[in-house]
């Protein structure tokens, strides 16, 4: 082995550590504020829109996915506590469908400009390094950057001439197994952590 290929390897043992460190904060970051604020009151909130529940949640994590600097990943562990795992599953998969649907659409149609008045300036430099990699990486590879990010992924996939029935095989793989991560072992994660 290498000194390069040494090096590789160490590096993506870090990003998956660093990963790993990541999701274990936000579900612990997002479960302290559910906790404080109770999860009763939360699911009340959410009963209280009524039939209109899921849709106000599914928008709400497209807005984030789409605009915010947050990601939709917290709204994903938040929908395995609010509507229950799998209803939680099916809802945050449809909004992660829509709304990296959307995400793509926007950077193919309109490109950087529409990604530095969305996402800011910083965001448009970092896809614009992402698309020169994406464009040297196999699909498994850009399949990895959605799996992490996949609303960044998203627009940077769309700067890319990647066809979108490509990007959307992608996106459903990626979709169903960050959904299993997010939803069934976050929530399972706060269950143990905040019971």
């Amino acid at each position: 082995m290498t000194k390069n290929n040494a090096k590789q390897r160490k590096d993506k043992v870090r990003e998956v550590l660093i990963g790993v460190f990541v999701f274990v904060a936000i579900i612990t970051i997002f479960g302290s504020i559910l906790n404080k604020i109770g999860f009763d009151k939360v699911q009340n909130f959410v009963e209280s829109a009524g039939v209109f529940s899921p849709v106000v949640f599914i928008l709400a994590t497209i807005l984030m996915m789409t605009f915010a600097p947050l990601t939709g990943g917290s709204m994903f562990v938040i929908s395995g506590v609010v509507f229950g795992k799998e209803m939680g599953f099916i809802y945050s998969t449809i909004a992660t469908l829509l709304g990296c649907s959307l995400n793509f659409y926007l950077a193919r149609k309109f490109g950087h400009k529409i990604i530095a008045k969305i996402r800011g300036k910083k965001d448009s430099k970092k896809l614009e390094n992402l698309k020169d990699e994406m464009s040297k990486s196999s699909k498994i590879a850009v399949l990895g950057l959605m799996l992490v990010a996949s609303d960044i992924g998203s627009y940077a996939v769309g700067l890319t001439k990647i066809k979108y029935k490509w990007f959307f095989l992608m996106l459903i793989t990626e979709t169903i197994l960050g959904m299993i991560l997010y939803i069934y072992l976050g929530s399972s994660l706060m269950d143990k952590i905040f019971s």
